[in-house]
């Protein structure tokens, strides 16, 4: 078994989380791994490719044409780890027909590169399997074909006390790329709100990198936030795990997700979910529970229930069992390993 990985990003992300626990897997079953990496050098981090490599995988650019070629025609399944790959991608694959050729849907199709979706909802797709992580992410893309196997997630250790039953005090924390479709400015807009107008002592910490990081800094000081925001930038996802159960909630405000792993990790540490009512995060709400939605383009509305749920009542966290046994790593292997062999 021989499996090549195509993608063209490797960042700081929830899919390249899964993408290392594929590969591990992959290793451990007495298998090879390759990733064909297709994308620019600004969606390249040295630090993840070195994680990559480490899991067992060997990474191949695209610029090396004679280890590519090497690559796939040793290749006994072609995963395109992404719909924008597959765009890519598609024009080649006729010569694949000899190997399964799988596609994974990490995001929803709002998310999407507006030509890669057109090409991927097309009536000629030739993928073999078409795998999305969430029954949200499937209904999005409106195709028929393809199955539903949940992204795993690494589980952090659980909260070890209590919240009080109302608090005038409130740590949130964010975890995403600073990218538009996240709506962080929403995020800073509704924090100077619980302090402004809702007299609450809330602080923020937002933990990821992105485009719109300096536009952020600008809007948070507009703000006069100070140190009640935090821009922490990148950190591994080990320290993300391990920072968790040191805040009281978290705020997830993105417009469109796959699936949001960095919400259920939230969760399963014992945090309450402050959500946008997006697909996804209520397929994720409907697993565990422990989610108040609020309305992420109404900042003041959005502020005035948090302010509520914090104020006059508990924050009900999630049922940690039922997320673990429904996001289980082993269980995605070996259902995944179906597909290669």
């Amino acid at each position: 078994m021989h499996v090549v990985f195509a993608t063209n990003k490797l960042v700081n992300g929830g899919g390249e989380r899964v993408l290392a626990q594929l590969i591990t897997g992959v290793r451990t079953a007495g298998g090879a791994a390759t990733i064909l990496f297709l994308g620019t050098k600004r969606a390249l981090v040295a630090e993840i490719r070195a994680e990559m490599e480490a899991a067992g995988a060997k990474v191949v650019m695209a610029t090396s044409a004679f280890k590519a070629v090497r690559a796939l025609q040793s290749a006994t399944s072609l995963h395109l780890y992404n719909v924008n790959v597959y765009a890519k991608m598609l024009p080649l694959l006729p010569l694949f027909r000899r190997i399964p050729v799988i596609c994974h849907v990490h995001g929803a199709a709002e998310s999407a590169n507006v030509l890669a979706r057109r090409l991927f909802q097309a009536r000629w797709n030739p993928c073999d399997e078409i795998i999305f992580v969430s029954e949200a992410g499937r209904t999005s893309w409106g195709i028929s074909r393809g199955r539903v196997v949940f992204n795993p997630v690494t589980f952090p250790g659980p909260r070890i006390a209590a919240l009080p039953a109302a608090r005038e005090t409130l740590s949130l924390l964010s975890v995403n790329r600073l990218v538009p479709v996240k709506r962080v400015t929403a995020q800073l807009e509704i924090l100077a709100r619980l302090r402004g107008i809702h007299g609450l002592d809330a602080r923020l910490d937002i933990i990821g990198e992105g485009p719109e990081l300096h536009s952020l800094q600008a809007h948070a000081e507009g703000l006069n936030l100070g140190s009640a925001l935090c821009l922490i930038g990148a950190r591994s996802h080990d320290d993300v795990l391990r920072l968790y159960p040191d805040y009281d909630a978290f705020l997830a405000t993105s417009a469109a997700e796959g699936l949001g792993l960095s919400l259920i990790e939230a969760l399963a540490a014992g945090l309450h979910g402050f959500a946008a009512p997006i697909p996804a995060y209520r397929e994720v709400a409907g697993v565990g529970g422990g989610v108040t939605f609020i309305d992420p383009e109404s900042p003041q509305e959005a502020a005035k229930d948090i302010a509520t749920r914090a104020t006059t009542s508990s924050l009900p966290v999630a049922d940690r069992t039922a997320l673990i046994s429904a996001f289980d790593e082993k269980r995605f292997i070996a259902r995944m390993l179906e597909f290669y062999r």
